[in-house]
């Protein structure tokens, strides 16, 4: 099981999807966000660039989604019998 996001997954796969399906919507939010992750761009320009964006075509809600989904990934962890998972309480 993993966990990512305060939710649980059966797979990796799941938990990575999940990952993926987030977006940051609105320019303002988009903006705020790079602000405070990636206010020189580096990061988000270079998942960009991996994904195979071309810069022409970027947004600000892009750059920022990138990055975003990138720090879910990373966060994605194993859940081990020792940890304790809220979905199995009574």
């Amino acid at each position: 099981m993993f966990t990512c996001d305060n939710e649980y997954f059966d797979t990796l796969e799941e938990a990575q999807q999940h990952c993926y399906n987030q977006e940051i919507i609105y320019y303002c939010v988009a903006i705020d966000y790079l602000k405070e992750h990636d206010p020189s761009l580096r990061e988000s320009l270079g998942y960009a660039s991996d994904c195979g964006y071309k810069l022409e075509s970027l947004s600000s809600e892009d750059l920022a989604t990138l990055l975003y989904q990138q720090k879910l990934l990373d966060e994605i962890e194993e859940v081990t019998e020792s940890s304790e998972d809220p979905s199995n309480a009574a």
